[in-house]
C-alpha cells in the first residue's frame, strides 16, 4: 500500500500555488459506473495475481507431492504383502528338514517290511518245499508198506 503524498504545511504556501493554503476536496468514486469497475478489477488482480499465480503453484507442487506419497504408501504397502508372504514361505521351507526326516523314516520303514516279507516268503517257500517232500516221502512209505501188505497177503501160508 502506497503511503500517501505529505500534505503541504500550513506555515510555508507554495509559491506556485496561490491556493495551496486551502486543502482540495476528494472527489467520491462512483463504484457503479464501468470504467470505475474495469479500474478497481484491474488494480485488485494487479495486486492479486502474483499471489494466486504463487499459491497455484504451490498447490499443484502440494498434489504432486500428495501423489507421490500415495504411490509410495502403495509400494510400501506391497513390499509388506511381499514380505509376509516371503514369511510363509520361510515357515514353509522350515518345515521341509522336519518333513524329509519323517519321509527317509517312513522309507526306512518300508523297505524294512520289504525284507521281512522278502524273508518270509523264503521261509514259506521252504516250508512249501519241506511238505511236498515230506509228503513225498510218507506216500512212498505208504505205497512200500501197501507193498509189502500185498505181498504178505499173496504169499499162500506154509
Amino acid at each position: 500500500m502506497a503511503d500517501p503524498p505529505p500534505s503541504p504545511s500550513p506555515q510555508a504556501p507554495s509559491p506556485a500555488h496561490p491556493s495551496a493554503d486551502k486543502p482540495t476536496p476528494i472527489q467520491p468514486l462512483d463504484v457503479f459506473q464501468p470504467e470505475t469497475v474495469d479500474s478497481l478489477v484491474a488494480g485488485f488482480l494487479a495486486v492479486l495475481e502474483p499471489e494466486m499465480l504463487r499459491v497455484q503453484q504451490s498447490l499443484q507442487e502440494l498434489t504432486t507431492n500428495q501423489e507421490e506419497m500415495l504411490q509410495s504408501i502403495h509400494d510400501k504397502r506391497s513390499q509388506l504383502e511381499d514380505t509376509a508372504k516371503t514369511s510363509e514361505i520361510q515357515a514353509t521351507l522350515q518345515k521341509v528338514p522336519v518333513y524329509r526326516h519323517k519321509v527317509v523314516t517312513v522309507t526306512r520303514h518300508i523297505q524294512n517290511l520289504g525284507r521281512r516279507v522278502k524273508r518270509l516268503q523264503q521261509r514259506s517257500n521252504k516250508l512249501k518245499e519241506l511238505r511236498v517232500t515230506k509228503d513225498v516221502q510218507r506216500r512212498r512209505e505208504f505205497e512200500k508198506k501197501m507193498e509189502q501188505e500185498r505181498l504178505l497177503e499173496a504169499r499162500p501160508s506154509k
